[in-house]
């Protein structure tokens, strides 16, 4: 049977083969992942070129159970890193009249406001929420417990705050009014 007739048979029998290349989305050390897989799943190579979040895999064509398992690996081991959120707004008033102009930013400004409160309000709910749950040893599934029971930043800077002055963290900041444009001359 030619090639390219049994790929064809192949591709519509649902059987792909595995590709032996995976590229990494979050762990960004391709060179040293390599080096720590090379070989420990049933005797299967693992390269990278330098600077590369790509990972080579030398496999023959029968390993496909464990080049597939292999793969499974690396994408438990490619989780994403703590990251920073940053919500923005942009907005562009003009109008003939300055004080159309006023009046529309404080509406704006109103608006975020209320918005930013929310999300804020949202977040510290469901981290109220997670705290306990996530301090359960017994329940919590045992491969995140060690990375949802690290201190977070804003802990650590609390505590800190705290040792330094004496004084503990208010939990809730004080409410704040939307300022007004004022008006340049």
């Amino acid at each position: 049977m030619l090639p390219v007739a049994r790929e064809a048979i192949e591709r519509l029998a649902g059987r792909r083969p595995e590709s032996n290349e995976m590229r990494l989305f979050f762990h960004r050390d391709g060179k040293g992942l390599a080096a720590a897989l090379d070989q420990k799943v049933a005797g299967i190579g693992v390269k990278s070129p330098d600077n590369s979040d790509l990972l080579i895999f030398d496999a023959s064509p029968g390993d496909e159970n464990s080049l597939r398992e292999l793969k499974r690996v690396v994408t438990l081991l490619d989780a994403p890193r703590p990251e920073i959120t940053l919500n923005a707004w942009s907005v562009q008033v003009s109008a003939p009249k300055q004080e159309i102009v006023v009046e529309t930013a404080n509406k704006v400004r109103s608006v975020v406001y209320r918005y930013n409160q929310q999300l804020q309000e949202a977040l510290e709910r469901g981290w109220e929420y997670l705290t306990p749950l996530r301090r359960d040893q017994v329940n919590f599934a045992k491969y995140f417990a060690p990375y949802w029971n690290a201190t977070s930043i804003a802990e650590q800077a609390r505590a800190a705050r705290t040792a330094r002055t004496g004084i503990a963290s208010v939990t809730k900041a004080p409410s704040r009014k939307p300022c007004s444009l004022r008006s340049r001359t």
